[in-house]
């Protein structure tokens, strides 16, 4: 189990009850609404609430077909335990490249967008937070890679504290790479390179470095 510090910053209803406002608003305007599942917490903690409004919706996992073992583990008990609406949505090219954003690019960006576009996803719902975006809105209109999809970022106003005072009260299962140390939950590559990451004094990757991917990331359209 994760240390009860997390605990000590309680999550209030007044969070949740936005939370729930803006998924209820989206599942209503919406036709096809969808969540996108990476297994991290934040998704996880979205996707439960979620199936709350509807049980059985649509749930994206990117299956890059690398990632860590304890992800396939975790994915499989949950779809079991939950009976998830589980798509799988697997690369064509599923080699790995040297540079992140092109890797990203054919092993999540291309893949998720052809199955948005072949399942008429309307609103896709993600884990996203203001601690790790905070220049994001709880919406974002995407129309590139011919994709004209509304990404919802219903707990963006949550902190990690919040997401973990959650999942410890509901009792949800939770990715078991976390309690091993693991502070990001990515392909093995990159979880990896992560975890060497906070071992060493500057970091394998400095802020301008996760700065960068993330905005190059961004302009191909990923969330």
């Amino acid at each position: 189990m994760r240390e009860n510090s997390f605990l000590m910053e309680g999550i209030t209803e007044l969070k949740i009850e936005r939370t729930r406002k803006i998924l209820n608003e989206s599942i209503n305007r919406f036709t096809r609404v969808g969540v996108a599942w990476s297994t991290d917490i934040g998704c996880t903690v979205v996707l439960y609430m979620a199936r709350l409004i509807i049980r059985d919706i649509p749930v994206l996992f990117i299956d890059t077909t690398h990632h860590l073992d304890e992800t396939y583990h975790y994915r499989d008990e949950l779809k079991k335990l939950w009976k998830l609406n589980l798509i799988n949505v697997t690369p064509i090219d599923k080699e790995l490249r040297e540079d992140r954003t092109t890797c990203c690019r054919h092993l999540k960006i291309m893949p998720i967008f052809s199955k948005i576009r072949e399942l008429n996803i309307e609103a896709l719902l993600t884990g996203k937070r203001w601690d790790k975006h905070p220049e994001e809105g709880y919406k974002e209109k995407c129309k590139d890679s011919g994709v004209n999809t509304h990404f919802i970022h219903p707990i963006l106003h949550w902190a990690e504290t919040d997401v973990w005072k959650f999942i410890h009260t509901k009792k949800i299962p939770y990715h078991p790479a976390y309690d091993k140390g693991y502070t990001n939950i990515d392909c093995k590559p990159c979880a990896m390179r992560k975890e060497a990451e906070k071992k060493t004094e500057e970091g394998i990757w400095s802020k301008q470095d996760k700065d960068e991917i993330i905005r190059r990331l961004k302009a191909l359209g990923y969330w």
